[in-house]
């Protein structure tokens, strides 16, 4: 007997070592959404394994209450007076601060429409309430029978609330997964556009092989206010002038980008405001896509293609001073934005050829063993260097310092 209640008393043990363990290195977000005629309510709790005291939320959203007694609220930061590890927080979203003339109302990580913590990978639960005979819900792992959202290993959330009256959806397959194409009844989805999506899923889905989400939606939206085209958590949108520029020249379009940052950014994150953020962000994401139009288009086009990032290139940094693609942290102009988009693939382009080089298959480890981590250059120069002599990578980072202008193509 006194042997059988030891050997319980141990197992008891073991399983509380265990399940702390599990427990271990989990960032959690708990999150309510009901909606009433001009506000949304969002009851938010936060739970992490390591002290915080600033948050980030969008400053014009009303909070209603909180479980620190003393924060200072500056634009959209908030500071708390002592860290914590755990928050929660009420808050009213005004309906129309969040939405377009057609109803649909967007909650993007941008945004700030829920509480921030820089950096921060988390798993999230989020409970939608009183939307869905009267919405389309968009987002990652949205579950219509349980009417919750639940994502693992993200860093950002995103929610589109499409108006059922406005917009209409299609489903067809990719492999054993699903497209989901929701388009506003103003406008019809091209179907070349849709079979692009496709044919890049594809392509990145083997090239990574791995799926990236339970099922990708594409969300196409008809208001001349969303000019903009972006790529969030299993889910792409964009606005109708982004067709007309598809349906322009098909073989250079922005798709297999956005679809490659269902991947390479949404499913492995780049680390924000250091040197070779937005390298490692978009110029290697751009540097995929000439991979796509490689095999997709044949050589013809992929050359034209790099031709095209020296033109653009050319054009953006004339008569001014060229940025140094590892200083580049933010894009806001059309010089650092060519650099980025143009300049940094040329470089990826030429380092490829690189006798033993595998650049390919460089970016393949490097998602295999970092899908759900955050990462930054050094990783990718370590398996560069790995790979090439240290005098081949000096040259290349001659380049992306801004020591020689161009890479030989």
């Amino acid at each position: 007997m006194y042997k059988r209640n030891r050997l319980t008393r141990f197992s008891v043990f073991l399983f509380i070592i265990f399940l702390s363990f599990q427990l271990q290195g989990k960032n959690t977000y708990t999150i309510s959404i009901e909606q009433t005629e001009s506000e949304l309510l969002v009851d938010v709790l936060i739970k992490c394994d390591s002290l915080f005291d600033q948050l980030f939320i969008e400053e014009s959203i009303d909070i209603k209450s909180l479980n620190v007694m003393n924060y200072k609220r500056y634009g959209d930061t908030l500071t708390l007076d002592k860290p914590l590890n755990n928050f929660s927080i009420k808050y009213e979203i005004t309906k129309d601060n969040f939405s377009l003339k057609d109803g649909t109302i967007i909650l993007k990580h941008e945004n700030k429409w829920t509480p921030q913590i820089k950096n921060l990978i988390f798993d999230a639960e989020i409970y939608i309430k009183g939307f869905d005979e009267q919405y389309y819900i968009v987002s990652a792992n949205y579950n219509q029978k349980s009417k919750s959202i639940s994502i693992k290993n993200r860093q950002m959330l995103s929610i589109f609330l499409l108006p059922l009256d406005k917009y209409y959806k299609t489903e067809s397959d990719i492999n054993e997964k699903a497209l989901f194409i929701y388009n506003s009844k103003t406008i019809e989805f091209n179907d070349t556009l849709a079979l692009e999506f496709k044919r890049s899923y594809h392509f990145f889905e083997e090239f990574f092989n791995d799926y990236a989400f339970d099922y990708l939606s594409v969300i196409l939206i008809d208001d001349n206010n969303f000019n903009i085209c972006q790529s969030l958590n299993g889910m792409i949108t964009f606005g109708k002038n982004f067709q007309d520029m598809f349906l322009a020249s098909p073989e250079y379009s922005w798709v297999p980008h956005e679809v490659c940052h269902q991947w390479w950014g949404k499913n492995i994150f780049l680390k924000r405001d250091v040197e070779f953020y937005r390298f490692m962000e978009e110029s290697v994401t751009e540097y995929l896509k000439s991979e796509y139009v490689k095999r997709t288009y044949g050589d013809y086009i992929y050359r034209k293609l790099i031709g095209r990032y020296k033109y653009f290139y050319n054009y953006a940094t004339k008569d001014t001073t060229q940025i140094p693609i590892a200083k580049i942290r933010e894009m806001n102009n059309q010089i650092t934005a060519q650099t980025i988009y143009s300049k940094g693939p040329m470089v990826l382009s030429a380092t490829s050829r690189i006798d033993g080089c595998e650049l390919n298959n460089v970016i393949k480890e490097i998602y295999a063993e970092n899908a759900g981590k955050e990462i930054q250059y050094q990783v990718l120069k370590e398996k560069l260097i790995e790979r090439i002599t240290s005098k081949k990578m000096q040259s290349v980072e001659k380049i992306l310092y801004g020591e020689v202008q161009y890479p030989k193509q």
